[in-house]
């Protein structure tokens, strides 16, 4: 069970390199704006899953 999350989190990290090559390629002009939201997005998901509920929010 672990070895299929890793596995996934792995294929999940190589797809985003991928994907973020092509965006480079073809959006050269946004890419700053593409990474910078990328960042934003990830930033802002590991802030919630420390988030802890139950605290009346």
């Amino acid at each position: 069970m672990l070895h299929a999350m890793y596995r996934a989190e792995a294929l999940k990290m190589i797809m985003a390199a991928g994907l973020f090559t092509v965006a480079a390629v073809y959006f050269a002009e946004e890419w700053l704006p593409l990474l910078m939201t990328f960042m934003a997005s990830q930033a802002v998901y590991g802030f919630a899953l420390l988030w802890k509920t139950g605290d009346g929010y």
